[in-house]
Protein backbone atom coordinates (compact mmCIF):
# COMPACT_ATOMS: atom_id res chain seq x y z
CA UNK A 1 0.00 0.00 0.00
CA UNK A 2 1.42 3.30 -1.16
CA UNK A 3 0.34 6.29 0.89
CA UNK A 4 1.57 9.87 0.56
CA UNK A 5 1.04 13.59 2.21
CA UNK A 6 1.49 17.07 1.46
CA UNK A 7 5.01 16.73 2.18
CA UNK A 8 6.10 13.99 -0.25
CA UNK A 9 6.52 10.55 1.99
CA UNK A 10 5.87 7.78 0.15
CA UNK A 11 5.70 5.34 2.94
CA UNK A 12 5.09 1.43 2.21
CA UNK A 13 4.13 0.37 5.77
CA UNK A 14 5.98 -2.54 7.58
CA UNK A 15 5.66 -5.09 5.36
CA UNK A 16 6.94 -8.75 6.42
CA UNK A 17 9.70 -10.24 4.40
CA UNK A 18 9.60 -13.51 2.45
CA UNK A 19 12.86 -14.05 1.19
CA UNK A 20 14.40 -13.81 4.27
CA UNK A 21 18.27 -15.69 1.84
CA UNK A 22 18.38 -12.88 0.24
CA UNK A 23 21.69 -11.36 -0.18
CA UNK A 24 20.91 -8.08 0.53
CA UNK A 25 18.94 -8.97 3.42
CA UNK A 26 21.77 -11.27 4.48
CA UNK A 27 24.13 -8.31 4.44
CA UNK A 28 22.42 -5.93 6.17
CA UNK A 29 22.02 -8.68 9.35
CA UNK A 30 25.94 -9.82 8.92
CA UNK A 31 26.60 -6.22 9.09
CA UNK A 32 24.60 -6.12 12.49
CA UNK A 33 26.36 -8.52 14.00
CA UNK A 34 29.79 -6.89 13.12
CA UNK A 35 28.51 -3.83 14.59
CA UNK A 36 27.44 -5.23 17.82
CA UNK A 37 30.26 -7.22 18.09
CA UNK A 38 32.75 -4.25 17.84
CA UNK A 39 30.59 -2.02 20.23
CA UNK A 40 30.15 -4.73 23.07
CA UNK A 41 33.44 -6.73 22.58
CA UNK A 42 31.38 -10.00 21.89
CA UNK A 43 32.34 -12.67 20.14
CA UNK A 44 28.38 -13.39 18.22
CA UNK A 45 28.72 -15.27 15.25
CA UNK A 46 25.90 -14.79 12.33
CA UNK A 47 23.69 -17.90 11.83
CA UNK A 48 20.21 -17.44 9.68
CA UNK A 49 17.63 -14.81 9.93
CA UNK A 50 14.41 -16.13 11.40
CA UNK A 51 12.13 -13.68 10.67
CA UNK A 52 12.27 -9.99 8.76
CA UNK A 53 10.17 -7.04 8.19
CA UNK A 54 10.86 -4.09 6.17
CA UNK A 55 9.58 -0.49 5.52
CA UNK A 56 10.54 1.43 2.98
CA UNK A 57 10.09 5.29 2.68
CA UNK A 58 10.88 7.80 -0.29
CA UNK A 59 11.21 11.58 0.07
CA UNK A 60 12.40 14.05 -2.23
CA UNK A 61 13.74 11.26 -4.11
CA UNK A 62 15.80 9.35 -1.60
CA UNK A 63 15.15 6.23 -0.18
CA UNK A 64 15.64 4.77 3.48
CA UNK A 65 14.83 1.42 4.36
CA UNK A 66 14.22 0.10 7.84
CA UNK A 67 15.20 -3.49 8.39
CA UNK A 68 13.49 -5.24 11.73
CA UNK A 69 14.96 -8.44 11.90
CA UNK A 70 14.83 -11.75 14.51
CA UNK A 71 18.12 -13.71 13.77
CA UNK A 72 19.85 -16.35 14.99
CA UNK A 73 23.56 -16.27 16.15
CA UNK A 74 25.99 -18.24 17.86
CA UNK A 75 28.00 -17.22 21.10
CA UNK A 76 31.05 -19.35 22.13
CA UNK A 77 29.90 -18.72 25.41
CA UNK A 78 26.79 -20.66 25.65
CA UNK A 79 25.68 -23.81 24.07
CA UNK A 80 22.99 -23.53 21.26
CA UNK A 81 21.97 -20.49 19.40
CA UNK A 82 20.40 -17.65 20.57
CA UNK A 83 18.03 -15.03 18.81
CA UNK A 84 18.22 -11.35 18.72
CA UNK A 85 16.04 -8.39 17.67
CA UNK A 86 17.95 -6.36 15.49
CA UNK A 87 16.54 -2.86 13.59
CA UNK A 88 18.64 -1.38 10.75
CA UNK A 89 18.72 1.43 8.31
CA UNK A 90 19.90 1.37 5.46
CA UNK A 91 19.79 5.14 3.55
CA UNK A 92 22.51 4.59 0.34
CA UNK A 93 21.99 8.35 -0.39
CA UNK A 94 24.24 8.56 3.21
CA UNK A 95 27.92 9.02 2.03
CA UNK A 96 29.37 8.56 5.49
CA UNK A 97 27.49 6.14 7.07
CA UNK A 98 25.05 4.76 5.06
CA UNK A 99 23.65 1.22 7.15
CA UNK A 100 23.58 1.87 10.88
CA UNK A 101 22.59 -0.47 13.54
CA UNK A 102 19.89 1.01 15.44
CA UNK A 103 19.51 -1.57 17.77
CA UNK A 104 20.43 -4.87 19.08
CA UNK A 105 18.60 -7.20 21.96
CA UNK A 106 18.19 -10.28 22.82
CA UNK A 107 15.01 -11.90 21.98
CA UNK A 108 13.20 -14.80 24.18
CA UNK A 109 12.96 -17.64 22.47
CA UNK A 110 9.15 -17.66 23.62
CA UNK A 111 7.94 -14.81 21.74
CA UNK A 112 7.41 -15.59 17.62
CA UNK A 113 4.77 -14.49 15.91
Amino acid sequence: ILLSNKIGFLPTGLMAMHNLKDPAVVSIAKFAVTEYNKNEDAPLKFITIIKGKQHTVSRSGYRSDLYHLIISVKDNTIVGPQRYEIVVIDQPWVKKQPIKLESFKQFPYFILE
